[in-house]
């Protein structure tokens, strides 16, 4: 069985989303498991691995997992439930750690990559240096020699697919060869940092193209010969290297310059295949290494070559000398290079240039150029003496400079003319020349300048004798094959031009990476034929390139301050700080400090760049009197290269300048270093768009160059920077792992039953396989393969492990049985035989034991015999005497217990004479208070019997009164007409005065009654008192009714009708009656004492038939009891504590850092409880009810108070009104388990719906009204205005509603808004509101502001863009993570924003895409979409926005969709309320404290507690 770790089961996707919570929170228990690994970065290693040291947990809301490290260490995970993207990235399976390609990885991630890499890199057996990653090859520089670089290496690979062979850069040249072959033109870029091992790839690849024809036909052959275009074509690096290459920190061999080389074949239908010629493009030769190398480093090749290996006669003939003794070449202090042979060198670049055809004559005289330079350098630049003192800014240079001779001489020029230039400046203003002195420094960059530019015509020249040479049989019509070999990102401490123009290439290329990747990776979708997925998303670097090369760019700026003379560098930084630094331009960060840096932010790094020397650098030319000198040279072979047509320093025949400009300007101006640069850059990547690319990525894993040394950090950034990583992320958007149907099935198959294992059907033993364990969204079926998303394919190899050690285990287990069945049975047999002899052994044995035994126990018997009968005698004399003794002692005890008995007796005797006494007198006590008892009783029913008589005599009365009350409103009826007559008559008679008067008099002296019957003006004297006699018997008939009715209902109990709940009003003067049972406290007291003794003789028939006897715990005396119903059915006694409870309350407010409690919220509803509880235990039902009413009534006012702390006033008032309920419900639990009660389980339903009308509507209605009125004017300031994200504000809009227009400025909506939500949720929580109550509070708020937001959004014109989406969809994420905190899912009050967001974003131009907007559309109707895309719709209101225009094509459909449903959809969304009724816990323990706050007198206090 294998020793390594399990394999965790992947997650099903990249990422989580698209799973829920739940699914999400199984999946990573299941993942991260004792005896997984997973990856933690490191500082010194990059990423190190850590092993799960338990399973992991869930523990208040986060997850736990413990890992341990290497050297012991421990690390504790704990991250919360909704961030578990945030856990160590997994590792994949152990038969994954040394992958031939990272694509086929199934965790796709940077520490699975980089652990790839290192393993395959330090495995010890057998080191790899090359690893496949997609299309690409990564090349690690081993720093030693390797053997795999043979001619039978070659062989190998010749005519093999990349797949059947180990990852080689043979690999990826055979592949172009064979791509070339079916017609298409072939390119290789070879990148990577200096010291990776460029060069090296470049020549291999080279190589292996220069024979490659021959490898397949010389399989058998001990040697393969290559042609002589071959080997011209192998002899141009050895002089590109020599003059092209140096030494640097990194790299003893760097190539200081770019070339692209192509290679072309001759015609693929001719019998032979092979290099007809080829062409070198080269690009930025680094030219300031001519004059100056840092510490460490050295000059080109060449002229250390030179110093070391020139012959002496030659070396005399050129005045050279040791490297030390030139100026530009002892700076740096690294002459001598172990690893550099100038000799072998000198002698390598010789044979090369033989071999490209320079004679020897030539190649001595581009040596004598080199020496020439090198004197140059040596020439001193010295400060004119005035005025017998040193002056720097007048230059001389002294005719006798021996350095100055020699150059001159080797040059054939001038040499007062040359010193003329150099210290000397003239020039032509309006045809008047002026001739002004150079400054010391001026004069020495000039010196210098002439050293570039002599170099680069040289080297130029070069490249175009090796083209000439290389041409040889090739034709333009032919295919080739280009190897790119171009430095690599580079970021230094002080990072000048060059570095500037490197990355920016770099910069290309990357952008041309990363779309081929894409490129290739969706055609392989469609190629398959996979059904539902989306566009993959990458990075795009094309802002910062704009950056470098746009119109208003940093090279366009640079061109410019490099035309105007005397431009100081800093005044280029001015420029560009004023143009570029601004919140638009993302991608240039202007200096904090200083002004004479800039940073860039490239795709790899944020690198800064010194713009000291910039400008010089991008002009580096010489005057044009300095080139007249130099073009004068006596040296026909010098002139010939300096008066060479195409060079560096100007612009190439490839780079033409624009014409219209051309035409404008008279004078045609110089071409900058800059703008060649970006000529040659896009004419290269032209060249590669239009040919079929294959990368190779160079990686070096140290910068000390040891040999296979690793670097952690060193190798991950350079897997950023050349682009990798990035790679990954875009493999990772898609379906990343591959298998075909044969593979997959061949590899899982024992995951399903084994009949299906034989099934030619390949694909659908695939579906078996996949459909019970993969979610569908994380694979996709091809036409030949299957497409997983990343991590699937370790789910699967999990799976397999499983299964294959459980099939393991069970083979086992079943050998393992039969074997020890078969030695069970074999050891049985044993047993038996063995068991037979050992019985019969043991039989004879004891047998003869057993005869001896019987006899010596008959001895021994009759020995015992007779010792046992002396023995008895003994013992029977020793047993007498004892029991004498004992006998006697007995005696004795018995006769002194006796006597102490007999005096107790005594004593008690007495006792019992005096308990009897008191016994009798007791009796006749009680039997006195029984007979008083008695009558009292019969007292009682006398009563009873009487109140019976009443009752029915009221009813008579009452019938009575009804009827009187009656013909007395006939009578007043009447009474109106005659007056009305009368009062007509008198009008007449008397005249408006009189009439006016008496109305008058009428109207000072109304009463209750007339207000009620009678609102005409008097009638006259006789007539007013009449029926004011009248009013006033029919206002005594109704009092005596209403005292009669009430006086029912006390009687009556609970049988009284008793109006609802809803809209319920209790009148401030309604006399309280008189509970039925207040008379009947001394009767309860008696009755209390002979419940145990008379349970069945209860008191309920002398009482009235409809009112059940019901049982108190008495446990206080009859005086007081009485004394608590006194008090009790006192009105101000009930208003004063309801009052105090709520109306007059202090509602305590928390300390700091001390929260409430919930006796601190709850006594107000509590302290009411207990009153509840004791007029309900008391049987004052009535008062009770009247209670009742009062607390609605003081919840109510108190609710419509408003003070200035109403957010904190309310959330107390709900909490305590909702604790009430709890308790009322309390009581009618307790009261139902009770019998006889049905009157008061009326009673207290009736308040239970009291109170929760009052919380249901008084309280958290209105409660909610008012905080909508709130929220609504913050809505759209906080989801529609409010712009957070940088990268897509939009500045000084105006925005158009229907009827107006308004400039939109950045708010703090949000912010606002975030505020209002966390006072209002943090009231409601500190005073313990319902959990229910709070979410209902919460959410409607929020379905107001979506409500809102989206209906504003409607109304306006313009207002929604691309960029404004995302802000909209920023601010939803933000105020949806809020509710998230607080447990709550703001998704559904949101949808209809969120759809709207989405909308905006899709892109609307043809009328396939209506379907995306209308599948996304699932909330929003078809008039809401047209609103949306043709009135509220902007595609670029800003200049900074996404450009998403929207077609007349597709406004046409999104407009019929909307005419068709517009008689039924609306445009305006309104509230749905989706909320459950109210459930309220039952309250069964009410808390009696009395809290501070609550003041009332101590006799009032005393009834709660």
């Amino acid at each position: 069985m294998s020793t390594s770790p399990p394999t965790p089961p992947p997650s099903t996707s990249g990422g989580m989303a698209g799973v829920s919570s739940n699914d999400q929170l199984a999946k990573v228990l299941q993942d991260y498991k004792k005896g997984y690994y997973g990856y933690f970065e490191d500082k010194n290693e990059g990423w190190v691995m850590g092993v799960v040291t338990a399973d992991a947990v869930v523990s208040e809301g986060s997850l736990q997992v413990a890992f341990r490290l290497d050297g012991n260490e421990t690390r504790e995970v704990k991250v919360p439930v909704a961030a578990l993207d945030s856990l160590p990235p997994l590792k994949n399976p152990d038969n994954m750690d040394f992958v031939d390609d990272l694509s086929q990885l199934s965790y796709l991630h940077e520490p699975a990559v980089f652990s790839a890499i290192k393993n395959r890199f330090l495995d010890k057996t057998d080191p790899k240096i090359y690893t496949y990653s997609g299309m690409a090859l990564i090349a690690m520089n081993p720093f030693a020699r390797v053997d795999i670089y043979s001619e039978d290496i070659m062989k190998e690979y010749a005519g093999v697919s990349r797949e059947a062979m180990q990852p080689h850069i043979y690999g990826i040249a055979e592949e172009c060869y064979r791509a070339m072959l079916t017609g298409k033109n072939q390119s290789v870029i070879v990148s990577g940092e200096s010291g990776a091992g460029k060069t090296q790839s470049t020549k291999y690849i080279m190589q292996y193209l220069a024979v490659v024809d021959s490898l397949t036909k010389a399989q058998s052959e001990a040697k393969i010969l290559k042609s002589e275009t071959e080997d011209a074509v192998l002899a141009s690096n050895p002089i590109l290297e020599s003059f092209g290459n140096a030494k640097t920190t990194r790299n003893d061999n760097s190539s200081r310059f770019g070339k692209f080389v192509e290679l072309f074949f001759s015609d693929r239908d001719s019998h032979s295949v092979r290099i007809t010629g080829a062409k070198i493009r080269t690009y930025l030769l680094e030219r300031s290494r001519l004059i100056y190398q840092p510490e460490s480093e050295r000059n080109y090749h060449i002229f250390y070559q030179l110093c070391a290996a020139a012959p002496a006669a030659e070396k005399k003939r050129l005045s050279l000398d040791r490297w030390e003794s030139f100026h530009y070449l002892n700076q740096g202090r690294a002459g001598v290079v172990k690893t550099i042979n100038d000799v072998h060198d000198f002698k390598d670049t010789q044979d090369a240039l033989s071999t490209v055809g320079i004679p020897v004559e030539s190649q001595w005289d581009i040596f004598k150029i080199c020496a020439a330079l090198l004197h140059l350098g040596n020439v001193k630049v010295e400060a004119a003496e005035e005025n017998g003192a040193l002056d720097p800014s007048q230059s001389i240079i002294s005719t006798d400079d021996a350095a100055l001779e020699i150059f001159t001489t080797l040059l054939g020029i001038n040499k007062n003319e040359f010193i003329h230039c150099v210290t000397k400046r003239q020039t032509t203003i309006r045809g008047d020349t002026m001739v002004t002195s150079l400054s010391v420094d001026l004069a020495k960059v000039t010196r210098d300048s002439v050293t570039k530019a002599i170099y680069t015509k040289l080297f130029d020249w070069l490249v175009r004798v090796i083209n000439q040479d290389l041409k040889r049989e090739s034709l333009p019509e032919q295919n080739f094959i280009g190897v790119l070999d171009i430095y690599g990102f580079e970021h230094f401490a002080v990072n000048s031009f060059e570095q500037f123009c490197i990355n920016y290439a770099n910069e290309k290329l990357q952008q041309e990476f990363t779309k081929h990747v894409f490129r290739l990776e969706q055609e392989e979708y469609v190629r398959e034929g996979l059904e539902n997925w989306t566009m993959i998303q990458f990075s795009d670097n094309q802002p910062c390139i704009d950056l470098i090369e746009g119109k208003v760019g940093i090279l366009s700026m640079l061109d410019d301050k490099s035309k105007v003379q005397n431009t100081k560098d800093d005044e280029f930084i001015d420029g560009m700080n004023k143009i570029l630094a601004s919140p638009l331009q993302k991608y240039y960060i202007k200096a904090k400090f200083g002004n004479d840096t800039f940073t860039v932010k490239h795709y790899a790094v944020n690198v800064t760049y010194t713009a000291a020397g910039f400008i010089d650098k991008n002009k580096d030319s010489v005057s044009d009197e300095m080139k007249d000198v130099l073009k004068s040279s006596s040296s026909p072979f010098f002139c010939e290269i300096f008066s060479a047509e195409a060079s560096a320093t100007e612009e190439p025949a490839y780079a033409q300048p624009d014409k219209g400009r051309a035409r404008r300007s008279t004078l045609k101006s110089k071409a900058t270093l800059g703008s060649m640069f970006k000529n040659s850059l896009e004419e290269l990547m032209e060249t590669i768009r239009a040919t079929e690319g294959h990368y190779i990525r160079c990686i070096k894993p140290n910068m000390a160059k040891a040999a296979f040394g690793f670097e952690g950090p060193a190798v991950l950034s350079q897997l950023k920077a050349c682009g990798v990583l990035e790679t990954i992320k875009i493999s990772n958007e898609g379906f990343p792992s591959k298998l075909t149907y044969e593979e997959f099935a061949e590899g899982y198959f024992i995951l399903i039953n084994s009949d299906f294992w034989e099934s030619k059907d390949k694909r659908d033993v695939c579906k078996r396989i996949i459909s019970p364990h993969v979610d569908p969204s994380k694979y996709r079926f091809g036409n030949t393969k299957i497409f997983f998303k990343s991590g699937q394919i370790a789910f699967f190899d999990a799976r397999r492990r499983e299964r294959v050690i459980f099939l393991m285990n069970y083979g086992q287990k079943n050998i393992r049985r039969f074997l020890q069945r078969t030695k069970y049975k074999e050891t049985l047999v044993a047993i038996s035989d063995m068991q037979m002899h050992a019985q019969r052994y043991f039989a004879e044995k004891k047998l003869a034991k057993l005869r001896h035994e019987a006899a010596v126990r008959k001895a021994e018997e009759e020995r015992k015999r007779v010792l046992a009968e002396q023995e008895a005698a003994r013992k029977q004399n020793s047993v007498v005497l004892l029991q004498s003794c004992v006998r006697r002692r007995v005696a004795v005890n018995r006769r002194q217990k006796l006597k102490q008995e007999a005096k107790n007796a005594e004593k008690n005797a007495e006792r019992f004479q005096e308990k009897a006494s008191n016994l009798e007198s007791k009796v006749v006590s009680l039997a006195a208070e029984s007979a008083a008892k008695r009558s009292e009783i019969q007292g009682l029913v006398e009563k009873t019997t009487s109140l019976s008589d009443q009752l029915q005599h009221a009813t008579s009365a009452l019938l009575a009164a009804e009827t009187r009350i009656h013909a007395l409103e006939i009578e007043v009826e009447s009474l109106k007409k005659e007056n009305h007559q009368l009062q007509a008559g008198r009008h007449l008679a008397v005249g408006p005065p009189e009439s006016v008067q008496s109305g008058v008099s009428m109207a000072k002296t109304p009463s209750r009654a007339t207000r009620r019957t009678d609102r005409a003006p008097s009638m006259g004297r006789s007539s007013s008192i009449a029926a004011r006699e009248h009013h006033s018997d029919l206002q005594a008939l109704r009092a005596e009714n209403d005292s009669l009715k009430l006086m029912l209902e006390s009687k009556n109990g609970a049988n009284a009708p008793v109006p609802g709940p809803v809209g319920m009003k209790r009148v401030p003067t309604m006399t309280r009656g008189k509970s039925v049972y207040s008379g009947d406290i001394m009767q309860l007291a008696e009755r209390e004492k002979q419940k145990n003794h008379a349970a069945e003789a209860g008191s309920s028939t002398t009482l009235h038939p409809s009112i059940q006897q019901r049982t108190s715990s008495m446990s206080e005396s009859a005086k007081t009891q009485a004394h608590r119903v006194e008090l009790l059915e006192r009105e101000d006694a009930m208003v004063a504590i309801c009052e105090a409870s709520i109306h007059m309350v202090q509602i305590p407010l928390p300390a700091e850092g001390k929260p409430l409690v919930k006796r601190d919220v709850h006594f107000a509803s509590h302290i009411l409880g207990s009153f509840f509880a004791e007029e309900l235990d008391l049987g004052m039902t009535v008062e009770l009810h009247c209670l009742c009413f009062d607390v609605v009534d003081v919840f109510r006012n108190r609710a419509l108070a408003g003070d200035n702390k109403h957010r904190v006033s309310m959330a107390f008032l709900i909490s305590n009104a909702c604790e009430l309920l709890g308790i009322v419900c309390g009581l009618q639990e307790a009261e139902s388990k009770k019998p006889n009660n049905r009157a008061n389980m009326k009673i207290l339903s009736k308040m239970r719906m009291e109170l929760y009308c009052l919380l249901e509507t008084d309280l958290i209605e209105a409660y909610l009204t008012t905080l909508k009125t709130e929220v609504i004017p913050l809505a759209a300031a906080a989801l529609l205005e409010t712009q957070e994200v940088e990268d897509f504000l939009i500045r000084d809009v105006k925005t158009a509603w229907f009827g107006a227009t308004a400039t939109e400025t950045p708010n703090d909506g949000l912010s606002k808004l975030n505020a209002f939500l966390v006072e209002i949720g943090g009231a409601l929580r500190t005073y313990m509101v319902d959990k229910s109550i709070y979410r209902r509070i919460m959410m409607e708020i929020l379905q107001t502001v979506g409500m809102t937001s989206f209906n504003e959004l409607l109304q306006r014109k313009g207002f929604l863009s691309p960029n404004r989406a995302l802000q909209i969809d920023n601010n939803i994420h933000t105020v949806a993570a809020w509710y998230s905190l607080a447990g709550l899912d703001a998704a559904p009050a949101l949808s209809h924003l969120r759809e709207a967001v989405k909308i905006a974003v899709l892109r609307k131009t043809t009328t396939a895409d209506i379907q995306a907007v209308y599948s996304v559309a699932t909330e929003l109707n078809a008039n809401q979409v047209h609103q949306l895309l043709n009135v509220c719709y902007s595609p670029s209101p800003a200049p900074d926005d996404i450009s998403l225009p929207v077609s007349l094509e597709f406004r046409e459909v999104v407009r019929s969709h909307a005419i068709a449903s517009k008689a039924t959809d609306i445009l305006s969304i309104e509230p749905v309320k989706q909320y459950q009724p109210l459930k309220v816990a039952n309250v069964t323990v009410i808390d009696k404290y009395w809290h501070p706050a609550v003041r009332l007198s101590e006799e009032i206090a005393g009834l709660g507690l």
